[in-house]
């Protein structure tokens, strides 16, 4: 599963937690575990493992937890395909 932060200015680490907004606690619902900077898309992306997968939390805002660096932060659930969903420049 891919996360975007909803501040796309705002940056994010792996490990972090991602919890429900109205439950952040404990081991939360997944994990992101691989995080970079997307030279196509200008911001952060993560990618990680959630509870339900993708057809459950596509298009909804999550809570990233990072207990280690004291930080929370909005994370959206967006498809894989972000870059070119249709394949029309891969095609091109």
């Amino acid at each position: 599963m891919v996360f975007f932060p909803t501040d796309l200015k705002e940056t994010f680490n792996a490990g972090t937690i991602v919890c429900e907004k109205h439950n952040i606690k404990g081991q939360g619902i997944g994990r992101i575990t691989s995080v970079t900077h997307s030279p196509e898309l200008g911001h952060w992306i993560g990618i990680g493992f959630v509870e339900g997968g993708l057809d459950k939390w596509k298009d909804t805002t999550l809570v990233g937890a990072d207990p280690v660096r004291n930080k929370q932060m909005n994370l959206k659930v967006v498809s894989p395909h972000m870059v070119d969903p249709t394949g029309e420049r891969m095609y091109a």
